[in-house]
């Protein structure tokens, strides 16, 4: 299954992603690749306590609401490549609000889990991409500066 959802291709969801962020063409499809990733990795069963997207990781949560847009797009992926509805599930302030909760330490913890994970699951290539070079060249400021101005 895996393999498969890394094949998958939809030009229409990559292309509506620059016309919402001043990407080029090829940049979106690597973002939409490492979307995909983000996928398999959410696919394993291991993963179940640690896939937060954090702001490392951002831009890849920015391509995957563009694909939640195209709905039927998306929920035939759904069903076709990881066999349910993958939901996404956004932080709710009663989420938040147990995060402050937290100890450093705790929060620590998880992380390291989530990108030993990654490393195990994704490969060093994208441990690198997603925790060296994403948290500079997408931080947050760096995607607000992306964002067309669509009026």
């Amino acid at each position: 299954m895996k393999k498969d959802i890394l094949s998958y291709e939809n030009s229409d969801i990559v292309e509506a992603f620059c016309k919402s962020f001043d990407v080029e063409l090829i940049e979106a499809k690597d973002i939409f690749s490492q979307m995909l990733k983000w996928f398999v990795f959410c696919t394993d069963k291991e993963t179940s306590e640690y896939r937060n997207i954090d702001d490392a990781t951002l831009i890849i949560d920015e391509m995957w609401h563009t694909f939640i847009l195209f709905t039927g797009d998306y929920t035939k992926f759904c069903k076709q490549y990881v066999g349910y509805y993958l939901h996404h599930k956004p932080s709710t302030n009663a989420d938040l609000k147990q995060q402050r909760k937290r100890t450093i330490e705790e929060i620590t913890t998880k992380k390291k889990a989530q990108y030993e994970l990654v490393y195990d699951i994704l490969g060093q290539d994208t441990f690198v991409k997603w925790y060296d070079e994403y948290p500079d060249k997408y931080s947050l400021e760096n995607i607000t500066k992306l964002k067309k101005n669509r009026f």
